[in-house]
């Protein structure tokens, strides 16, 4: 798990993280500090990246279309909002909505 954290923390900042990027998508640490994830029935969804859309320096709105994996459902149109951040010399996602 902290080997997934790490890699992570190299592409959104710590509080994202902890907001989006573990229970949030069914990931978690096991007592032995593996990651595991939640085995439901469905498959995982994909997106593409349509339009990005810069609202200002720190703020991105983007326009995406997704898919099921398993059953090849599309969503066109998604609307995302993030914003980023400079944190140890890097620039992060520091929000996603």
């Amino acid at each position: 798990f902290i080997d997934y954290k790490n890699a992570m923390l190299n592409y959104v900042s710590e509080d994202e993280f902890e907001k989006n990027w573990t229970n949030k998508i069914g990931l978690s640490e096991n007592i032995d500090g593996y990651l595991t994830c939640f085995q439901g029935g469905g498959g995982y969804r994909t997106y593409t990246i349509n339009e990005l859309t810069k609202i200002n320096d720190t703020t991105y709105s983007v326009k995406t279309t997704s898919i099921v994996e398993n059953d090849n459902s599309t969503i066109e149109n998604n609307i995302f909002t993030f914003t980023i951040k400079l944190l140890n010399e890097k620039c992060v996602i520091d929000s996603f909505e």
